[in-house]
């Protein structure tokens, strides 16, 4: 309903009834004599119309009063019901969080990851229509390489960019001096400088496999990051990476409506 509808709901019973009551007033108060001009005009209408048109305005204000209560009463249980829905819809999407955060321990146990172990496994959904990638899934050993961090990963910049182009990626030698780490992760992965300043992790090592479901379309990718490369070798990552694509192809696929997109989160709430 427009606005002007609206406020005809709300207002416009009032402003009627008022004009009426104004309009019987004068009609009944008025002395005909004193308006020989205006005589047609106290002859439209006799005192039963008045009172019935007095009448229907009560009755009118009465039945719009009823309809704003009554909208307002559906407007309340939208509001909750839409609470309610956001509620089940993060719940919904934590759970899936913790589904793949579990995939991603149960993939650090094949690369034999120890409490002491400084990496971390990450798994990126595309997200085609904005053209970047979404977190979905992380596993480490230490708490702080754990947490998250973006919401999202730029396409066209990043290990996970060259991943998707790729298919697997890996690259043992990263610098990781203070001004050295910066300035090659812009040039070789695209990454803007002041990106690399609020990196929770600079490791040594990142490796990745691009994930393919069943008819080879690309639809993730999944990110291993350390610190000690020698624990690491390029072909056991290789190994353990592809042997997880397949089951994580089929998870994806299973809950990828599910899974909360940062656009569809803001557009309902979340």
């Amino acid at each position: 309903m427009s606005d002007f509808g609206l406020w005809v709901e709300d207002k416009g019973g009032l402003v009627f009834l008022s004009l009426l009551a104004g309009f019987t007033t004068l009609y009944w108060k008025a002395d005909p004599d004193k308006f020989p001009n205006f005589g047609w005009f106290f002859k439209l209408f006799s005192e039963k119309w008045i009172i019935v048109i007095l009448t229907f305005s009560i009755g009118s204000v009465f039945l719009l009063s009823l309809n704003k209560k009554l909208r307002e009463k559906s407007i309340k249980k939208l509001k909750s019901e839409l609470e309610e829905t956001r509620a089940q819809l993060a719940q919904v999407g934590d759970n899936i969080y913790n589904m793949f955060d579990g995939v991603m321990l149960s993939l650090s146990e094949k690369f034999e990851f120890s409490k002491a172990t400084k990496a971390r496994l990450s798994l990126y959904v595309n997200d085609p229509e904005k053209e970047r990638f979404v977190p979905c899934g992380r596993y480490s050993p230490d708490p702080t390489l754990r947490s998250k961090g973006r919401s999202s990963f730029s396409h066209r910049q990043g290990c996970i960019w060259r991943c998707w182009e790729d298919d697997f990626h890996y690259d043992d030698n990263m610098p990781l001096g203070k001004k050295t780490f910066p300035a090659y992760q812009a040039k070789t992965y695209d990454i803007p400088p002041e990106t690399c300043d609020n990196l929770k992790m600079r490791p040594k090592l990142i490796a990745g496999k691009r994930i393919d479901d069943a008819l080879d379309q690309a639809v993730a990718v999944v990110i291993l990051e350390a610190m000690v490369p020698r624990d690491f070798p390029e072909e056991v990552v290789k190994n353990h990476l592809e042997g997880a694509c397949k089951d994580l192809a089929r998870l994806i696929l299973t809950f990828k409506e599910y899974i909360p997109i940062p656009s569809d989160a803001e557009d309902i709430g979340l």
